[in-house]
């Protein structure tokens, strides 16, 4: 009978004499948090039989993988159930033996780089020996296809590390780190992980995020360190004390507090059967034991004590370093922002006068009055209130106003969703604040700060209630001096989540500016959402209605359940059918809870709620985590500030793709992809439960940094251009399913194909500024505003090469050009205007042309690419022809989008539109060289004109025209199209394009001479010319001199009606405005500066044609321009459309009033609350808040009693001097 060792320690004394040597088939089970796995393995002596029974191997492993061959100690047992298995105790990694278990190793995802497709090909090259050929020769593997030298050295080097990860697996795995860690582990320390390890293990804790003191403290005590030895009580101490930061929001700990929570923690029972009373002797006597380390550690400045009173006694306060510094610091730079010099600071009259000229400044309550006069007078404030009490609004009315004074603003918020949010409703540039500091990775700091401080004159801050301290400190060390700063928020919410309470602090001081809004307006009160809020912020239960209610309009209904398992199955009904038959998508739901655990926790509800939103399927990839699975497309959550990888705690995202060959995953955030290896994917939870789009046709162009490119073709981080003068990157592209195309046109001829939905900047027939407008609310006579800026771009693409054609690898080759240039562009605008090249047989590429400057062009760069021309002149005809006859040649030009079409179907290359500034227009004068006119001898026609047979040619020609600024207009006959720039364009078409051709070129220099000084206007007026007609005649009318009355001349024919402003009107205007230093209207400014052209739309078709569309999140102002010009705004939701808020009696502990306020204000169109109305009563009623021990407060009031910011007499400085602030350490690792 085989030995059964009873416990742990009995089978590792036991050393079995039972070896199995073995290849795994298959991984049945493997958890990764305790390493426990079962196996099914083939025995060594059965592989060469035909049929062989697998064997079960339980035990644990590091990381099974399939393909792998063991050496296994163990014993053999005899399952009542499952019949013979073998018992393993521990076991060896050996070289896999056969040919086929190689290749199962290699393609089991095992190495980087190496999937089954590669194991298979290096197998088949290899044999036995690619195991010896990947550690000794890499450079053999890229005799195997798909194999290069970069990607052969990569599986060398994934190769040798799982050989020494192996060992030190072992050796972690032996002392209880779980494999996931001990991966982690040996990337951080590499070679040096045992010694490490058995030298210092708390070190774990401060160096391997996911570590924490526990799993370190598990590792010491397995090495032999004693419980009360003095390194395990110094990191136990400075663990309890960064855990309460992390947990419960604590700057510091009372130093009796810090001691019997260590005591407590780091206890360790003498005997399983001890008396509680000996218990308790035995913690006191620790204590006591912790007391003497404490005072080490303050006296080597590891901790920092502070003496201070509390509730009228002497207490001694316990810090880490770095937040001792951060909070004396934060409260130094708030007292010096309070008195710094503020040279503009404007006077009660002027701030009158701002107000009563903003439109709309008489539907400002009283307190939102007075919150915007403080706003402007004060150099800090707190703008606080409720929900429905108009914090949106008065604040949008104080940037409003600051604009008019001229001030710099910047709106940021601590997190991308409040970032959001803040852009979508104030219309303009809102950062998250991570991003406006710009963090450096070499310097491991914010890039912003004293040395460089933010390039703004104002800095507001929505939903500061989030902001904890260290991100306070960062944001306010990086503001000017002499610079404001608006903290908006919602003081009553949860406070932030890191240490610290910053907002109420700053309240309670009594020493900063607050304005608080009390009033909810009528338009609010109708929202149950707003109304219960403020209820429930009362402490009075809210309103309960059934959810037939919503039916009726109702934004805020109850359902009772007291069940916990109904409970659960409700929620998922709730997600998976109510929400979306009100027409809710699964994006805009989420599930907010009040704990992690439990059948209704959030560990719980993710778990189920993945089931029903992203449920599995065959195409999509899935990776294992422990107890949960990550799979492509799930909604996931970042759980800690990484900075190296430009993602934060909070930030939500999509999984996008799960390369198991190369072992990571990309999350597809609205800021930009970021890619996780399998081993960082900890840092990641499901976000379809927490704590508490529009769109183009695919084909569509957008103008980049990379050029005009197809919105299907757009990626994260593309720099685009918005519209209104900025360049901003995209964040995110969405495929947004099939929708109807509404196509519009304009009369100078540009065309967009988009959904009903989305919105363009355009002015509404009859209405007198511009304004977002759907294309389903557009209509023929409305205006479109089109971009016209010119985006100056140097950067050339790359070319492909000449590829040697089949059976003939020893031929000459043409040499091209490896970027594209100039004279390339111009060759390839020589070839789509007068050139033949649909034949693919023979590779024949030519030009019939009569102009010798053509003939010259064409002939020199051909020559210059090592191509032969030859020329043919028929008889009775001035033409030449000439032509290249080469096949790869013409499959080069093939790559670069030059086709096999006719004149009908001819188009421009794709090469050209992603080709720089110089290049597309040197395209384009090759194109109007050949194709092109310039105006008639002696005729009327005053314009440059384009003729072709080919539509498609023509769209693209006047997208090129108007990403360069300039304006065509579009005609078309029965058998052709032609284009036609006049006007205010041609100088612009002169300057920046040109002709090539000689007499073309002198025909155009006469034309825009012919111009004189005035110029054709009638085709680039602005539409809402008479309200800015009327703003300007204000300035003017007081005005008396020759100038004035020509432009009060001018000024009164366009008020009348008589006179369209033109461009030309409206710059003259401000020009003397300016030079006489008098007040120009903002918006005149603005509408000058941005240059719109103005093109009325002439149809608006609503096909019946379905595509799937797509489209892009821009940063901060989120809109784009097309190829078009035509201004687009970008897909851009509220932060949670529709929340369901769990409030049960299960979870008795985290029913509280705060909580359930917050997550009702967080649903900005629709809110479930799910659960018992006694759970619901006894959140209302329960005030009783834990607080967090902050000095922020306190030490506001010191500095200006000046008593210093410890509160000792006589460290406060009289003055207002400022001094650097102290860098404080990074987020992340308190101590």
């Amino acid at each position: 009978m085989a030995f059964t060792p009873r416990t742990r320690e009995e089978a590792e004394s036991y050393r079995p004499n039972e070896v199995l040597e073995c290849t795994i088939e298959r991984v049945t089970y493997h958890n990764e948090e305790n390493g426990y796995a079962v196996l099914k393995v083939l025995p060594a002596d059965a592989r060469d039989k035909v049929k062989a029974d697998v064997i079960p191997v339980l035990g644990n492993f590091s990381n099974p993988v399939v393909g792998e061959s063991l050496r296994i100690f163990g014993w053999w047992d005899k399952h009542p159930q499952h019949g013979k298995q073998f018992k393993a105790v521990r076991y060896e990694v050996m070289r896999p033996a056969t040919a086929a278990a190689i290749e199962k190793y290699l393609g089991s995802g095992m190495i980087k780089g190496i999937g089954p497709k590669a194991a298979q090909w290096m197998v088949k090259k290899f044999g036995v020996k690619t195991l010896e050929v990947i550690e000794h020769h890499p450079d053999k593997l890229q005799e195997v296809k798909g194999i290069g030298e970069k990607k052969a050295l990569m599986i060398q080097a994934g190769f040798i590390a799982q050989k020494e990860i192996a060992a030190i697996m072992e050796f972690l795995i032996g002392h209880g780190i779980t494999p996931t860690y001990a991966v982690k582990i040996y990337k951080y320390y590499k070679e040096r992980a045992i010694e490490q390890v058995e030298q210092n293990p708390y070190q774990l804790a401060t160096d391997i995020w996911g570590i924490g003191f526990r799993s370190a403290d598990k590792i010491a005590l397995n090495l032999g360190i004693t419980y009360d030895a003095p390194r395990r009580l110094e990191a136990g101490m400075v663990y309890i004390l960064n855990n309460e930061m992390e947990s419960g929001g604590h700057c510091y700990l009372p130093q009796r507090e810090l001691i019997e929570k260590a005591a407590e923690n780091l206890y360790i029972k003498s005997a399983d059967d001890l008396p509680e009373h000996d218990q308790a002797h035995e913690k006191a006597q620790l204590g006591q034991k912790l007391e003497p380390v404490l005072a080490d550690l303050i006296q080597r400045g590891l901790l920092v004590a502070e003496t201070i009173e509390l509730m009228g006694h002497e207490e001694t306060a316990i810090y880490t370093p770095s937040f001792h510094t951060t909070e004396k610091a934060v409260a130094d730079r708030i007292h010096q922002l309070l008195n710094s010099p503020w040279r503009n600071r404007p006077k009660p009259a002027e701030i009158d006068k701002i107000l009563e000229s903003l439109p709309g400044h008489e539907k400002l309550s009283e307190e939102q009055d007075m919150a915007v006069r403080r706003a402007l007078s004060e150099s800090v404030l707190v703008l606080t209130g409720g929900p429905g009490c108009g914090k949106t609004f008065t604040t949008n009315f104080i940037v409003q106003a600051l604009e008019k004074l001229g001030r710099r603003i910047q709106i940021a918020a601590p997190t991308g969703r409040a970032a959001k949010r803040a852009a979508e409703v104030s219309g303009r540039e809102a950062k998250t604040i991570h991003r406006l500091l710009v963090f450096d990775p070499e310097k491991k700091g914010f890039k912003h700060g004293p040395g460089e401080p933010l390039e703004l004159d104002v800095l507001v801050i929505d939903e500061s209630s989030m902001l904890d301290l260290m991100l306070t400190h960062n944001t306010i060390r990086a503001i000017p001096d002499g610079a404001q700063i608006i903290f908006v928020g919602d003081v009553d919410q949860l406070p932030s989540v890191g240490p610290g309470n910053v907002l109420n602090d700053l309240i309670q001081s009594g020493r900063v500016p607050v304005a608080r809004l009390t009033q909810v307006f009528r338009q609010a009160a109708a929202s149950k959402i707003i109304t219960n809020a403020h209820a429930i912020n009362k402490g009075k239960v809210p309103e309960l209605l059934p959810p037939s209610e919503a039916k009726n309009g109702a934004d805020c209904v109850f359902i009772e359940v007291d069940e916990t398992e109904e409970l659960l199955q409700k929620i998922k009904g709730i997600v998976a059918k109510s929400l979306p038959n009100l027409g809710f998508k699964a994006d805009e739901i989420t599930v907010l809870s009040p704990m992690q655990r439990g059948m209704v926790g959030v560990r719980n509800l993710n778990e189920e709620l993945q089931k029903i939103i992203n449920p599995p399927h065959a195409e999509k990839k899935e990776h294992p985590r422990g107890g949960m699975i990550l799979r492509e497309g799930d909604r996931v959550m970042q759980r800690r500030n990484n900075y190296d990888k430009n993602v934060f705690n909070g930030d939500v995202g999509h999984i996008e793709t799960i390369n198991t060959e190369d072992q990571m995953l990309i999350v597809d955030y609205p800021e930009g992809p970021v890619e996780y290896e399998f081993a960082e994917t900890d840092e990641l939870n499901h976000a379809f439960s927490l704590t508490t789009h529009k769109c183009l046709h695919p084909d569509e162009r957008i103008r980049t940094q990379r050029g005009l490119i197809p919105i299907r073709d757009i990626q994260a981080g593309d720099l685009v251009q918005t519209g209104f003068g900025q360049k901003r990157p995209v964040v995110a592209r969405f495929e947004t399913g099939e929708r109807p195309i509404v196509v519009l046109k304009t009369r100078s001829g540009q065309t967009l194909r988009v959904s009903p939905e989305h919105p363009l900047w355009a002015i509404p027939s009859g209405e007198s500024a511009a304004l977002w407008r759907t294309a389903g609310e557009l209509g023929v006579g409305d205006t479109l505003a089109l971009d016209r800026t010119v985006w100056e771009s140097a950067k050339e693409p790359e070319l492909p090469e000449v590829v040697p054609l089949v059976g003939r690898p020893n031929a000459e080759l043409p040499r091209v050009p490896s970027q594209m240039d100039a004279e390339l562009a111009y060759l390839l605008g020589l070839i789509v205007g007068d050139g033949s090249y649909r034949d693919q047989k023979d590779g024949t590429v030519d030009l019939t042309s009569m102009d010798t400057e053509i003939q010259e062009a064409y002939e020199k760069t051909l020559t210059s690419y090592g191509l032969r021309v030859c020329r043919y002149a028929p008889k009775g005809s001035r033409a030449i022809r000439l032509y290249v006859v080469s096949r790869a040649f013409r499959a080069w030009l093939l790559e670069l989008g030059l086709d096999y079409v006719s004149a009908s179907a001819k188009h421009i290359p794709e090469i050209i539109f992603r080709a720089s500034t110089k290049s597309r227009a040197a395209f384009l004068r090759g194109l109007f060289d050949t194709d092109g006119s310039a105006g008639k001898e002696g005729g009327s026609n005053r314009s440059v004109r384009l003729v072709t047979a080919s539509p498609e040619l023509a769209d693209g020609v006047q997208q090129l025209l108007l990403s360069l600024g300039i304006v065509s207009n579009r005609r078309h006959s029965a058998v052709a199209v032609m284009l036609e720039v006049s006007g205010p364009s041609l100088p612009v078409l002169a300057e920046r394009i040109g002709f090539g051709l000689g007499y073309k070129q002198e025909r155009l220099e006469k034309l825009v001479a012919s111009q004189g000084e005035v110029g054709k206007t009638n085709r680039d007026t602005i539409p809402f010319g008479v309200s800015l007609a009327e703003e300007l005649w204000g300035v003017l009318k007081k005005r008396n001199c020759p100038e004035v009355a020509r432009l009060r001349s001018i000024l009164s024919r366009v008020r009348h009606g008589v006179l369209q402003m033109s461009y030309r009107h409206l710059g003259e205007c401000l020009a003397y405005l300016e030079q006489e230093g008098l007040p120009t209207p903002p918006r005149a400014c603005q509408t000058l500066r941005l240059h719109h052209y103005f093109d009325p739309l002439i149809r608006v078709e609503k096909t019946s044609e379905v595509v799937d569309m797509v489209d892009i999140e821009v940063e901060g102002i989120h809109s784009f321009v097309a190829g078009s010009g035509m201004i687009c705004h970008n897909s851009q939701g509220s932060e949670y459309p529709a929340c369901v808020i769990i409030c049960h009696n299960t979870h008795y502990m985290m029913l509280q009033r705060n909580l359930v306020y917050t997550a009702l204000t967080r649903a900005k169109k629709f809110a479930v609350i799910i659960g018992t109305k006694w759970a619901l009563k006894r959140s209302v009623t329960n005030k009783h808040v834990q607080p967090r021990y902050t000095r922020l407060s306190q030490r506001l009031q010191n500095l200006v009693e000046g008593l210093g910011t410890s509160g000792l007499p006589g460290a406060a400085k009289a003055g207002k001097e400022t001094r650097e602030l102290p860098t404080p350490p990074m987020p992340g690792r308190l101590f």
